[in-house]
């Protein structure tokens, strides 16, 4: 494919891309988890922010981030999503300049292809969450690891800032700095009986010690707060031990994020279309002009193999074995920074064999086929509409009871004001109105319908939304 022919199919991927975060980006309501980080962002100060983090389980960078946003752009919804719609679009851009540093060019446009119609990549593209951040932070992470061993120019602060973003983003990018370790130390070994190349990796261990060094550094004053989240996560996080069967789903899991088992509901007749087109298309896109690099050297070629392939496994082991003891932390989404690493390794493949093609394909056409779901239904709790419908009928005797008053977070950022009594079965006071709000609970829920009943009341209506059930009774 000639020069030109070639930009214009990635510069048409990327705006692809552009086009598939920004689609529809407001359209569901933001969840519980989205409005906690809104709330969060909001504090007074960031003393106080600070403050309230150290009883959570998150590093502060992607909520400071937001307050400045919302500073800049007010506080609502749209204003919070188009920062992460903002971040996503990032994270594509600096995975063209992955690629370029790669210099994979006959798999450039698919990698493309892979990273744009990601739906997982689009999810996070468009939530309130740090997740979008981390998969930017990871694409900096990796593509200043290149360069640091090309002894590039400011690579070493390059790479010492962005493994420091990684870890004030989400702990688990301590993973990634594992991964880059276990290249240097694998490359050097490989290296001994070449002394030019062992030169060289011996200079990317000195490089790689300095920039870590200043990481550590950084990273230094959070430090206890860190320890006190730990110690607060040890028994309240909600990841379960993971399955030899999530192990395998990871992979397709960070690209496609729902997968065909996950639902009965999943359209197999458009996978069935998708997947022999999507292989078409990655057939023609291999046949791309032979790669061409400015950088063919072996020891560069040999750590840039030994990079991609460590940035992958090592976290995901790491992340699997920690998780069969007390560390939960084996989620897709908490692994979002090796995606980078993973569409590389997914476009070289594509490009190399049939069978590459088939996996690609497959993992593409999961994406697409997910997408009518993703921007046609409501698949998140939708507040926006049950907090439209309780305070639409809040009368001068009301109260509610929140299954889990936690969301009822979520209820006050969107009733802007309208004011809810918290409903107490030890009151003496029974109100005429009573909400039961139920969301993120595994409560049954006849078993407080009846509580309800008991205490005089009658069920007059039951309205269910995504994620949210609200029952009304009067007295």
């Amino acid at each position: 494919m000639p020069r030109a022919s070639s930009r214009s199919l990635c510069l048409s991927l990327l705006l692809l891309g552009a086009a598939l975060r920004l689609f529809r980006f407001n359209f569901q309501s933001l969840w519980y988890d989205e409005v906690f980080s809104v709330v969060f962002a909001g504090a007074p100060s960031i003393d106080q922010l600070l403050a309230t983090l150290r009883g959570d389980f998150h590093p502060p960078l992607y909520f400071i981030t937001l307050r400045g946003w919302l500073a800049l752009f007010g506080q609502s919804d749209v204003a919070a999503r188009l920062l992460s719609v903002g971040i996503g679009v990032g994270g594509l851009l600096l995975v063209w300049a992955l690629i370029r540093e790669c210099a994979l060019n006959s798999s450039r446009a698919a990698a493309l292809a892979i990273a744009s119609t990601s739906l997982t990549l689009i999810w996070y593209s468009q939530e309130v969450r740090q997740y979008g951040l981390l998969f930017l932070a990871g694409a900096a992470a990796l593509h200043s690891t290149l360069r640091l061993a090309r002894n590039a120019p400011l690579s070493l602060f390059y790479c010492a800032a962005s493994y420091t973003a990684l870890l004030y983003t989400h702990y688990a990018g301590i993973l990634a700095v594992g991964a880059a370790w276990v290249t240097a130390i694998f490359v050097y070994i490989l290296s001994w009986s070449n002394l030019p190349n062992r030169k060289l990796a011996l200079r990317t261990l000195g490089r790689l010690s300095l920039a870590h060094t200043i990481t550590g550094l950084c990273f230094l004053p959070w430090l206890p707060t860190f320890l006190t989240q730990r110690a607060n996560a040890a028994h309240a996080l909600w990841i379960p031990t993971p399955t030899v069967q999530t192990l395998l789903e990871v992979v397709p899991r960070l690209m496609a994020y729902r997968l065909p088992w996950d639902s009965s509901r999943y359209n197999w007749w458009l996978l069935a279309l998708l997947i022999p087109l999507c292989y078409l298309v990655l057939t023609l896109l291999a046949r791309n002009r032979p790669d061409t690099a400015t950088n063919t050297d072996d020891y560069n070629q040999l750590y840039l193999q030994a990079l991609i392939a460590s940035w992958i496994l090592v976290p995901i082991l790491t992340a699997y074995a920690l998780s069969l003891g007390s560390t939960k932390i084996f989620y897709f989404r908490n692994l979002l920074f090796i995606t980078p690493a993973l569409v590389i390794a997914l476009a070289t493949l594509s490009t190399l064999s049939r069978w590459g093609r088939g996996v690609v394909a497959f993992i593409i056409a999961s994406s697409l086929t997910n997408l009518p779901w993703y921007y046609g239904s409501r698949h998140k709790e939708d507040w926006r509409r049950a907090t439209q419908f309780i305070t639409e009928r809040v009368t001068e005797s009301t109260a509610a009871l929140f299954d889990v008053p936690g969301t009822r977070l979520a209820y006050d950022y969107y009733a802007r004001g309208v004011s809810l009594a918290e409903y107490s079965t030890d009151s003496t006071h029974k109100p005429g109105r009573l909400f039961y709000i139920r969301a993120l609970s595994g409560t049954k829920v006849d078993t407080v319908i009846e509580r309800i009943r008991g205490e005089g009341y009658s069920l007059t209506k039951r309205r269910n939304f995504p994620g949210i059930v609200v029952i009304v009774f009067d007295r």
